[in-house]
């Protein structure tokens, strides 16, 4: 998520504030969180190749 953050000139926290949210407001996750990295979920996937496409 620091790459992330970075990229969008915001700290941190407010890139996983954000993607917390919106993963609240669809009601799935998006991302498989372990220790050390996330992973998409299949539907952090789709949603992805949605975005892509738009």
């Amino acid at each position: 998520m620091s790459k992330a953050a970075a990229k969008l000139f915001t700290p941190q926290p407010n890139v996983s504030r954000v993607i917390n949210l919106f993963e609240q407001e669809l009601g799935s996750p998006l991302f498989e969180r372990t220790s050390k990295k996330l992973k998409l979920t299949a539907y952090g996937k789709s949603i992805y190749s949605y975005a892509e496409n738009i």
